[in-house]
């Protein structure tokens, strides 16, 4: 599939008009990447701005002290991995790495401002996701101080299932705990509870959302919270509590057999 209809897959590429997206397209390339791939470490200058398509999954883990960390926030695509200053670049404050492999548009730092300074409808998109993910960092600070295991545990996969497009979430156990800031045998504890309820079901590698309302049940309010506040951001209006892009849900059940 040629990049110009590939990057239909990034919610916010979609909205642009064709001018702004095709010029986006002739400055980038497209990279795949597998899942825990690094990005960004701390303090490393972001001097590309990335695109997640599809599937594709970033998360930014933040260090609370020695070895321990946390995830702040989900990037998939409705969203951009950036941080800049006017068109200078600046350091990463958390390690990004990516959650979910597969493919991004990468588009140097340069060349992305200079295309903004072209077109106005660049800068608002940039804006529009700048004050989604900072509502979600706020939001996850929240949630892990004051929510239950179970609770955010829930939160977490129906938020991966809406910023894929998918039920299907391509993470170990093990690896959701270290999101979570929780050892394995809780979150897989947690897991198994969701499985007795039919809500999940898993395979090596990965978990899928087969009862998305009935996982809802589980969550705290702040995944509905962010999913409104995203809708609002980027759609201009409140959407219900669903996954934003769930069409490869079938699909996901099926590979997931």
């Amino acid at each position: 599939m040629p990049l110009s209809e590939l990057i239909f897959e990034n919610d916010l590429l979609a909205m642009l008009d064709p001018e702004s997206r095709t010029r986006l397209a002739i400055m980038g390339s497209l990279i795949t990447w597998s899942a825990g791939t690094v990005l960004f470490e701390p303090d490393d200058l972001m001097d590309a701005v990335l695109f997640p398509l599809g599937g594709s999954l970033a998360t930014l883990i933040v260090t609370v002290s020695g070895n321990v960390s946390a995830e702040a926030a989900l990037i998939g695509r409705n969203g951009m991995v950036s941080r800049y200053v006017g068109d200078r670049p600046v350091p990463a404050f958390a390690r990004i790495t990516v959650a979910q492999g597969g493919r991004f548009l990468r588009i140097a730092l340069s060349d992305f401002t200079a295309a903004e300074r072209l077109s106005p409808a660049i800068t608002d998109i940039a804006a529009r996701f700048a004050e989604c993910l900072t509502a979600q960092l706020l939001q996850s600070a929240a949630c892990n101080a004051v929510h239950s295991l179970e609770q955010r545990t829930a939160r977490w996969l129906l938020a991966a299932a809406d910023h894929t497009g998918s039920q299907y979430i391509s993470v170990t156990q093990e690896q959701l705990g270290a999101l979570l800031g929780a050892g394995r045998s809780y979150t897989s504890r947690q897991i198994q509870r969701f499985k007795a309820e039919r809500l999940v079901r898993t395979r090596r590698g990965g978990i899928v959302i087969v009862d998305y309302d009935g996982m809802a049940t589980h969550a705290c309010a702040c995944h509905e919270h962010i999913q409104r506040h995203v809708a609002t951001m980027l759609h201009e209006h409140v959407q219900p509590s669903r996954p934003i892009a769930g069409a490869q849900t079938d699909q996901s059940l099926r590979d997931a057999g």
